[in-house]
């Protein structure tokens, strides 16, 4: 059974936080955080600047949800986002990551 059906029914205060966050961090309830751009690496660890990458692609990983994002989004879903959407950088240890109104998600990688 998936975890939207689990959780049909449940109050989203009642989630544990692990389903919310890998980082440590949970938004306001609508709002998921993304890794950030700038943090894109290759297989090789090497930084691919900002610039190219939001030439290539706003497919970016989720960090964290808000209570009201989950389960429609969940920490480790690949999204696409929207490619003007403003961002709030956050910081987080010394990873940068983008806090986004969950509205400007286009949506979501099923695989």
């Amino acid at each position: 059974m998936s975890n939207e059906k689990e959780h049909v029914g449940v109050q989203a205060s009642e989630f544990p936080e692990s389903y919310l966050t890998t980082i440590g961090y949970i938004p306001d309830p609508y709002h998921v955080v993304v890794e950030h751009p700038e943090e894109k690496k290759t297989a090789a660890g090497l930084v691919i600047p900002e610039h190219i990458v939001a030439r290539q692609s706003n497919d970016l990983k989720v960090m964290a949800v808000g209570q009201d994002s989950y389960p429609l989004y969940k920490p480790g879903d690949t999204v696409k986002v929207h490619p003007n959407a403003e961002a709030t950088v956050i910081i987080i240890g010394e990873r940068k990551y983008a806090q986004i109104q969950r509205s400007y998600i286009l949506g979501k990688y099923t695989s």
